[in-house]
């Protein structure tokens, strides 16, 4: 009777391991099965990046040759080349058709917004033969044809925005995908622009403001590149992009911008303005050709776990029947042995730390890795309550929660701080178990746990380098984007009034170029200091990126806080206003600051952040070193 008891018992066993076994793989390979699919998906949605990217290449090239054909007297020569590049516009179109149409999954990767924008598009190319006919006819303004190709690179580009932000989680560049690829439609505008320009022989009022505006806008695009690029990226932007092609076209626009004559023909400027674009093509290309391949590896990597996982099975399988043998031995004693056997099954389970007590508390055992971690030995822990370790940074309360888990559910995980055998304290990842006899009475208890003080080190780093600048420390762009965001929308529910300042250093390039970029790194540290030191502490200050900064001005009292706002800003400019002294070197630069008091019934913090910007270029055209209000602005106009 005892023997078919104890076979019994092994079979029983024997079917949970099983179970367990073969439960833990179905999960396992549904996980990888889901990884496999989120990879395709990630894949799909690389080939629509790279379908987009060349269809604005397409269209800006299209766009720039028109706008030159439809004031020639004489195009005939053009004709040609303008003919070629509707083919190879056709057929990128024809591409970008034939990937959005070609699964269903579009609909779920693809956020509605997006497929608003695919439809606009497809409803403005139906008109793109209409539009080339009046372009080979002469009968279309240049205005009208700009516009035209400019829309459907607006919906392009929101699109590829919103895929490049769909998923970082396994590259970092995808930022920097969006933002080459609107610096290269900045740089398309411009050409069209002035290429049509050149070809007129007429100047225009609205050239200068065009022109100008245009190499702002580049500028900050360039920016934003250099801000969210990485290393790899940005070394291929060097390698790539022409510096002194870069500068010829800033001066024939700027001399444009200022209707002075250029010496530059119009074909000479298109190609010009077109290799560059092609430079920066090229920058996107390679970035988009090392994404593709890190998707690619992270799919095989996936196929091979899939086999090492089988392979694991496979030998976890023999490990349970030769566990079945030993259980069998060790069942002989079948009362005596029954608890160590449990006792062996957990530890059987993991090689992190681990402490087994008795039902009392009093320590029966350690592991190796806990007597490196904790600095005890297995002599020192015998017999001692695990209290021995503990740190003081928890609650009654902590503690409390803890055992009644224990009691009601037998187990309890989560994080804890202990403290080591030096005293040192630390983090840890714990769980406790209870083992139970067949009676349903305690027994055991064991601990599970591993030192996690680096893992929340590099978490903590990397958070602070993600959202902050790294020569002056203070908060990044990105970061003053979701403090801007979180305090727009709280002032929105509560009724708060807040201030954005945007501050641009007046004679800055002036400094780097006197003194070298190494004085400028300093003056710009000094600077946030001084910025620091003019704000409250509430008050929130950021470094946007080269000599640009911005502050926001919380809590403001409604009735006073135009006189609040304005002391500040005067504080600031006076702060900055100030000789600095950077080895023996006696500098002194100002500060334009554009003011914008929100939400006062603003729409969204663009809003805020363009009309602040808008009011600093205010005040530099006054004169510089001051501040304007927007509210100063929108009144005159």
């Amino acid at each position: 009777m005892k023997e078919k008891f104890f076979k019994l018992k092994i079979f029983v066993i024997f079917t949970v391991l099983t179970v367990v076994l073969f439960s833990l793989a179905f999960y396992i390979l549904n996980i990888k099965y889901k990884q496999l699919t989120k990879n395709s998906t990630l894949l799909y949605s690389a080939k629509m990046i790279t379908s987009i990217s060349s269809l604005l290449q397409s269209m800006q090239l299209e766009r720039g040759l028109s706008s030159g054909y439809i004031i020639m007297k004489d195009g005939i020569k053009y004709k040609t080349r303008l003919l070629k590049q509707q083919k190879i516009t056709d057929k990128d179109y024809k591409n970008f058709l034939s990937l959005i149409t070609y699964k269903k999954e579009i609909y779920k990767f693809i956020q509605i917004n997006n497929i608003k924008k695919i439809a606009n598009i497809k409803q403005q190319m139906k008109k793109i033969n209409l539009i080339r006919k009046k372009v080979f006819s002469h009968s279309i303004s240049f205005t009208h044809e700009f516009n035209y190709y400019t829309l459907i690179n607006t919906n392009l580009l929101d699109i590829l925005r919103n895929l490049t932000m769909t998923d970082n989680e396994h590259n970092d560049s995808n930022t920097v995908i969006y933002d080459i690829q609107a610096l290269k439609e900045i740089s398309g505008k411009g050409r069209a622009y002035i290429y049509n320009y050149i070809l007129s022989h007429s100047f225009t009022n609205n050239i200068t403001a065009i022109t100008n505006k245009l190499m702002q806008k580049e500028s900050m695009y360039r920016q934003d590149f250099f801000i969210d690029t990485n290393t790899k990226c940005m070394t291929v932007f060097s390698h790539t992009v022409n510096k002194k092609l870069q500068q010829k076209i800033n001066t024939i626009t700027l001399n444009i911008s200022k209707n002075k004559q250029t010496h530059c023909s119009a074909n000479l400027w298109f190609k010009l303005d077109t290799k560059l674009i092609n430079q920066y093509k090229t920058v996107s290309s390679i970035i988009l050709n090392a994404h593709l391949a890190t998707i690619k590896n992270i799919y095989n990597n996936a196929k091979i776990t899939l086999i090492a996982i089988i392979i694991i099975l496979f030998l976890s399988t023999i490990l349970i029947l030769i566990l079945l043998y030993f259980l069998y031995v060790l069942m002989k004693n079948e009362e005596k042995n029954k608890i160590e056997l449990k006792i062996l099954s957990y530890m059987f389970e993991s090689n992190e730390a681990m402490i087994i007590t008795n039902a009392k508390g009093d320590i029966l055992r350690v592991n190796h890795a806990f007597t490196k971690i904790n600095g005890y030995t297995q002599d020192e822990a015998f017999n001692k309550n695990p209290r021995i370790l503990k740190s003081n940074k928890h609650s009654k309360a902590f503690y409390k929660k803890m055992w009644n888990s224990l009691i009601t559910k037998g187990f309890w995980k989560g994080e804890i701080y202990n403290k080591r055998k030096n005293g040192e304290i630390f983090p840890e990842q714990l769980s406790i178990t209870a083992i139970k006899d067949d009676h349903g009475a305690t027994t055991n208890y064991i601990a599970n746990f591993i030192d996690i003080s680096e893992l929340k080190r590099a978490k903590d780093d990397a958070t602070y380098q993600a959202y902050h600048d790294f020569l002056t420390k203070l908060p990044n762009r990105k970061f003053m984007l979701k403090k801007l965001a979180d305090e727009f929308q709280k002032a929105k529910k509560f009724g708060f009034t807040h201030a954005f300042l945007f501050i641009d250093l007046d004679g800055f390039k002036k400094v780097n170029d006197t003194f070298g970029h190494e004085i400028g790194d300093k003056l710009l540290i000094q600077v946030s200091r001084r910025l620091k030191q003019s704000i409250r502490e509430d008050d929130f200050a950021a470094r946007l990126g080269g000599d640009e900064f911005a502050v926001i001005l919380l809590n403001l009292d409604q009735q006073n806080a135009r006189n609040h706002i304005q002391a500040i800003a005067t504080k600031i400019i006076k702060k900055i206003s100030k000789i600095f002294q950077i080895h023996n070197n006696s500098i002194q630069i100002g500060a334009s600051i554009g003011i914008e008091i929100f939400p006062n019934n603003l729409d969204n913090i663009d809003l805020v952040i363009n009309n602040a910007d808008t009011a600093m270029y205010k005040a530099k055209k006054n004169g510089k070193n001051q501040s304007v209000f927007y509210t100063q602005i929108s009144k005159k106009n």
